[in-house]
This record gives C-alpha cells, sequence and structure tokens, in this order.
C-alpha cells in the first residue's frame, strides 16, 4: 500500500492499523481524519483494500474540493464514484503513465 496521497495541498499519509476502525458508531474498512490528516485502512479487509483507499480519497476530494453536489457523508454516492474510477483505473493499467506523462510534457499544475 501507498505511504501517502496527496488531494489538492493536503498530502495524507496512508496507514494500515489492526483495531477496528469506528465512524459514527459504526465498524469500517477505513476512515479520513482532515484534521490530523491521516487516511486509515484496516489491515485486515482483504481484497477491500484498493476500494476502501479510493473510497476515502473520493472523501478527500470532495472535502478538498467543496464539491457540493456530493455531499462528504453521502456513503453511497462516495462508494459509487470511487468504485467506477478504481475500475477505470484497473481495465486501463497505462492510463496513469499516460495522464502523468501528458501533464508533465504540458508542464501544468
Amino acid at each position: 500500500m501507498i505511504d501517502s496521497v496527496r488531494i489538492g495541498s493536503i498530502t495524507y499519509p496512508v496507514s494500515e492499523t489492526a483495531e477496528p476502525i469506528i465512524v459514527d458508531n459504526a465498524v469500517c474498512y477505513g476512515a479520513i481524519d482532515y484534521v490530523k490528516p491521516l487516511i486509515q485502512i484496516n489491515a485486515n479487509c482483504g481484497a477491500h483494500k484498493p476500494a476502501t483507499l479510493m473510497h476515502e480519497i473520493m472523501h478527500g476530494i470532495v472535502n478538498e474540493y467543496r464539491i457540493e453536489d456530493v455531499p462528504a457523508g453521502d456513503e453511497k454516492a462516495i462508494d459509487l464514484i470511487a468504485k467506477g474510477i478504481l475500475n477505470v483505473l484497473i481495465d486501463n493499467p497505462r492510463l496513469i503513465e499516460q495522464v502523468t506523462n501528458y501533464k508533465v510534457s504540458k508542464q501544468q499544475v
């Protein structure tokens, strides 16, 4: 798993924990803390790790870019967007390389 992820202007360290992650009195596979900042993933969530990480990243994007059409607490919308993006990345493994090369070649920020 990656050590950190940058979302907009904030770098979130990513850590795995064997301890249960509790959010709003519910046990979760992952959580994002906007204050620390930190993304935690339950080490025991197995094959769910990539989707869980993407899910927490989507929460971070919604928060960072103040996307009002998708409330940060709308778990269903966040989950659907995260799974959609993850599936596109899995189905198109060269996409990240192409996007990164385009960004570097165009000197975009």
